[in-house]
């Protein structure tokens, strides 16, 4: 599975992941996964740790 993500905050109102999920269905990148992450700077770091590979 491949990951991306748009990180911030706020989030909340982002449209990229409709976006990028709508595109991914349409290319056929259905192992493709796309989130959205609320987080500050300092938070930066226990969110990167905590991915995963």
């Amino acid at each position: 599975m491949t990951r991306a993500a748009v990180l911030g905050s706020p989030i909340a109102h982002s449209l990229s992941p409709h976006l990028h999920r709508a595109a991914y269905e349409a290319l056929g990148l259905y192992d493709w996964q796309y989130e959205a992450f609320e987080c500050d700077e300092a938070g930066l770091p226990g969110l990167l740790g905590g991915l995963g590979p």
